[in-house]
């Protein structure tokens, strides 16, 4: 499964095709309404102040990731700003696959800069759009919102 060229982690593979990745969210909108799930998620998302957690399924992602060929004032502005205090702070289009949202308009994505895509989320601190990391691959991610078993 690739979507802008670049290959899905096998972990995020298999919970796509087992339904594991979507299991939280609501068969309508896909969107989380537990609150014991939405508090789980805020610790691992910390910099969100009212998260309304969406992954997406693979058609969504396909349909998401347009937006990185997008119009460039959309695209620069979900690009972040560089950081070592909120790293990475920035992202790239061509090495970020978007696989879900904290809450509207604030995506989560994949970052393909390093061996292992890191998982990142686009938020808003002081007035300033950055892009911070919240697990080191996807596999921490599914263990850390419970999706997965340790």
């Amino acid at each position: 499964m690739k979507i802008n060229g670049l290959e899905l982690p096998t972990a995020l593979q298999s919970a796509l095709k087992n339904s594991i990745w979507m299991s939280r969210g609501d068969k309508y909108s896909s969107r989380w309404h537990n609150k014991d799930h939405i508090d789980l998620f805020s610790l691992h998302f910390p910099m969100i102040d009212a998260p309304l957690p969406e992954l997406f399924d693979y058609d969504n992602m396909l349909t998401v990731n347009k937006l990185w060929t997008g119009p460039k004032d959309i695209l620069d502005f979900y690009t972040g700003t560089q950081s070592s205090e909120y790293p990475p702070g920035n992202v790239d289009p061509l090495h970020t696959v978007i696989i879900g949202g904290s809450e509207p308009d604030s995506p989560i994505a994949l970052d393909y800069r390093s061996t292992t895509p890191k998982v990142v989320y686009f938020c808003e601190i002081e007035y300033v759009s950055y892009w911070v990391e919240a697990f080191k691959s996807i596999e921490d991610m599914l263990i850390a919102l419970e999706l997965v078993g340790a």
